[in-house]
């Protein structure tokens, strides 16, 4: 990066006056909420990880907006002499259907898991105050090892014992050869086969979109292949749920 630069190459000393002019602003960042309103209407919940790693020069370097958050509103330390200007988003497509009682396959390594802890939330509240009794749920969740980095993991194995949701965790680091989201996804292949092709689940997709979100792909049209389909129909089942809405992906890079 540009600090980089600066670091490596002594004589390179423009002033602070002209680096403030030639860089451009920062980005919005866009975190999801990860609270229901029907659970916790007055407040806004969100997940993210604090980014801090050694550069190739032996430099620490840290995540401007995390640090800048961690440091001012983590726990323990938000107070009245700091504020926050926020902005929502809307999440297009990438919402629960309205019908409670509609079949949910999530998939959210990492960070992206966020959203599906509102989901259920939702889910909960909804069929409570409908009275239904909601749809299947499928959560596969990744994330490199449970003391390191598994959010909202005690919350979402209380849901499993009470029957709200179907938790498949995929700890990738705590095991000799590493285990991905996916790699679970074939070891339940045959519900989730039937989940999508009989009973019309929606499929939910939120994390990595350089690696994960390919990989993911490519696991459900293996699935679906193990299920009978070749592979051109199998890729056009996924096409056609795309169409339908029922197969949602919030991935970035």
């Amino acid at each position: 990066g540009l600090l980089g630069i600066l670091e490596k190459y002594k004589s390179c000393a423009p002033s602070l006056e002209s680096l403030v002019d030639a860089l451009p602003p920062l980005l919005p960042r866009m975190y999801s909420v990860t609270n229901s309103p029907l659970r916790t209407p007055n407040n806004i919940q969100v997940a993210f990880s604090v980014v801090q790693y050694v550069s190739e020069g032996g430099f620490l370097r840290r995540g401007v907006a995390t640090n800048w958050l961690d440091s001012n509103f983590g726990p323990g330390k938000a107070s009245d002499s700091h504020s926050l200007s926020i902005f929502l988003k809307g999440g297009g497509h990438f919402r629960l259907p309205e019908d409670v009682t509609a079949p949910l396959i999530m998939i959210g390594p990492g960070t992206g898991v966020a959203p599906f802890r509102g989901f259920l939330q939702h889910r909960a509240e909804q069929a409570k105050k409908e009275q239904k009794q909601p749809g299947e749920m499928w959560l596969f969740y990744g994330c490199r090892r449970r003391n390191e980095d598994y959010l909202y993991g005690s919350e979402f194995e209380s849901m499993h014992d009470d029957g709200i949701v179907k938790l498949v965790v995929a700890f990738s680091r705590e095991q000799e050869h590493k285990v991905y989201v996916q790699d679970r996804m074939l070891e339940h292949q045959k519900a989730l086969y039937d989940l999508i092709c009989k009973r019309g689940a929606h499929i939910f997709v939120c994390g990595d979109g350089a690696k994960m979100a390919k990989d993911v792909h490519a696991c459900m049209e293996k699935i679906l292949c193990e299920g009978g389909m070749s592979p051109a129909d199998a890729s056009s089942k996924l096409s056609a749920l795309t169409k339908e809405g029922k197969y949602i992906r919030d991935i970035w890079s």
